[in-house]
């Protein structure tokens, strides 16, 4: 997978908007992202927190909107298996 940057300088949005922004061009893409409803199908994949805060426990979840000096914990979620 490509390096994610460290800061990312945006014009507002929403925090679906950002991971899109993110995931659109790598190998999992397809994984991710539904193209035909835009949902995103993060669960069991990766962990997404803003300000700390687990994006299933933000009031508006990924449509949250994101402000300036907002901090994405994104984590991906390792599984072993045998």
């Amino acid at each position: 997978m490509p390096e994610v940057p460290a800061e990312i300088e945006t014009e507002g949005g929403t925090l679906r908007e950002l991971l899109v922004r993110l995931f659109t061009g790598t190998p999992v893409e397809k994984e991710l992202i539904d193209r035909s409803t835009g949902e995103m199908k993060l669960e069991g994949l990766f962990e997404v927190a803003l300000n700390n805060v687990p994006h299933n426990g933000l009031p508006q979840g990924l449509d949250t909107p994101l402000r300036d000096g907002d901090m994405l914990l994104l984590s991906l979620i390792l599984l072993g298996g045998g």
